[in-house]
């Protein structure tokens, strides 16, 4: 991912896998202050499970704005490398 623009605050980050048997593997990924400079790469990721057909995947940018009442939001490219 890479922030298109500035923001102060910081955010949280969710990578969630959904499965062929609608199940949904959720982890944690780092927090980040998203600065246009500086590109965000989560991975390699290791998204399958062992009998299970990866059919989505996402990733959630939550909002923090009780923490940090200054952050605006941002805009950002996102790219997948190496999907299948």
């Amino acid at each position: 991912m890479t922030p298109l623009s500035v923001d102060t605050g910081v955010y949280p980050t969710q990578l969630v896998s959904r499965y062929n048997d609608d199940s949904i593997f959720e982890s944690g990924a780092p927090i980040f202050t998203p600065n246009s400079l500086s590109p965000i790469t989560w991975g390699p990721l290791t998204v399958n499970q062992p009998g299970k057909n990866l059919t989505a995947f996402n990733v959630k940018i939550l909002e923090n704005f009780h923490l940090y009442p200054s952050a605006k939001g941002f805009t950002y490219k996102l790219e997948a490398i190496g999907c299948q």
